[in-house]
């Protein structure tokens, strides 16, 4: 397996099924995801109840990106011997992946050209899900000094910007008395005639508005033996 993913990530899963429906065994390498781009070999192993009567296992692909899958195996262990067990299209050289399941609406499942691993071909597992703004939040780009007001309670009510001072990693710029001094002379000449709080998310002018003056430290409270394997 090898992927390319964004935010996401590739797992193998192995069920092993009972007899009157009990489930023997469940793994789907929740625990060691695959988030590599070069391929690589992954196992999965177990013990196997003599009782059994169905094995079940695959691949899929968590999130958004990519995921390359070829070369499955299934191998079982008997009288210290490890007997492979044929698989039907277990490197996906048909030219569809039969024999297999790929019934999802998000994902989409095709067999490409690849001979990373063995053969010519491998199984793709892609997000097909897809993005659109319906509608902007404003219907015309906002200016610096814009405001929206809404009334609280009592004949209060709250002044809120629609445009914050930023750069391209963070809102506000590092902490500066003379910018500060400039961004608060900028807020009171766009802003209502009403008493307005003014909130720094790094601090604060001093009351003489001479310099920076660092918020003091307080509590924040927070809502206080059997393996399978594929490349």
């Amino acid at each position: 397996m090898r992927t390319e993913v964004i935010n996401g990530q590739g797992q193998i899963w192995v069920r092993v099924d009972r007899e009157i429906n009990d489930r023997g065994f469940f793994n789907n390498m929740d625990d060691r995801p695959v988030k590599s781009k070069e391929w690589k070999p992954y196992e999965i192993a177990e013990t196997i109840y003599v009782d059994a009567k169905g094995f079940v296992s695959g691949a899929f692909l968590v999130g958004e990106g990519k995921v390359w899958v070829d070369n499955f195996t299934l191998e079982i262990e008997e009288n210290e011997f490890w007997q492979k067990v044929l698989l039907l299209n277990s490197s996906f050289e048909q030219k569809n992946p039969e024999g297999w399941s790929t019934a999802s609406g998000r994902y989409k499942f095709e067999t490409v050209k690849d001979s990373g691993t063995d053969g010519q071909q491998a199984l793709l597992i892609s997000d097909n899900s897809s993005y659109e703004v319906i509608e902007s939040l404003f219907h015309e780009k906002p200016v610096f000094g814009s405001y929206f007001s809404k009334s609280i309670v009592n004949g209060h009510s709250c002044v809120v910007p629609k445009v914050l001072l930023g750069n391209d990693r963070q809102i506000y710029s590092a902490a500066n008395a003379t910018q500060l001094l400039q961004l608060l002379k900028k807020i009171n000449d766009n802003t209502p005639e009403i008493i307005v709080t003014t909130m720094f998310m790094l601090g604060k002018i001093s009351d003489d508005n001479s310099e920076y003056v660092k918020p003091k430290k307080g509590k924040r409270g927070c809502g206080d033996h059997w393996h399978s394997s594929f490349n």
